[in-house]
């Protein structure tokens, strides 16, 4: 139902340096739909939530205020990571190589690298916390993974035509 995005600089600005963007795919952040506070208890504290004009909303983004960066980490695993650890791990793992395909092997961009820096940071984070080998979808390739770089990152056929996708949309 929510997913998280990058904040820009005036938003970190005005919102604060460890505020998290987050996106409802489903519904808008309205009183109608409770939104709010849907999001509220998919959180592992008591947070602040905030919408882009403060009152409570009727729009698709709203943002968590955190008070550390630990917060903030705790915060996007909790939002990102519903599926359970293995399950996040698995599909940061897969974002990550084929936005990484896209890019090395055929030479396009899809994302912004600010975006491909925050999923493979996430990624190198949480396989930090729990493990490498908490994920099940080629655990050994990353081993050691810090996000700094997907060249090496596997080219399974799956890889090669998800990638393929999703450079021609």
């Amino acid at each position: 139902m929510f997913t998280i995005q990058p904040t820009s600089k005036s938003e970190r600005k005005r919102r604060g340096e460890f505020a998290v963007r987050v996106v409802s795919a489903e519904e808008p952040f309205a009183p109608a739909f409770d939104t709010m506070a849907k999001l509220q208890s998919e959180l592992p504290f008591t947070g602040k939530i905030a919408t882009p004009t403060d009152e409570n909303g009727y729009g698709q983004v709203a943002y968590v205020l955190c008070e550390s960066e630990s917060e903030k980490r705790r915060a996007e695993l909790a939002i990102e990571g519903k599926g359970g650890i293995a399950d996040l791990i698995d599909n940061l793992r897969k974002w990550v190589t084929v936005h990484s395909y896209v890019y090395y092997e055929l030479g396009k961009t899809v994302v912004p690298d600010e975006s491909w820096d925050r999923k493979a940071y996430a990624l190198a984070r949480v396989q930090h916390t729990h493990g490498y080998d908490a994920g099940t979808w080629k655990s050994e390739v990353f081993e050691g993974f810090t996000g700094d770089t997907g060249m090496h990152l596997p080219k399974t056929e799956e890889i090669k035509r998800q990638a393929q996708e999703l450079a021609e949309d």
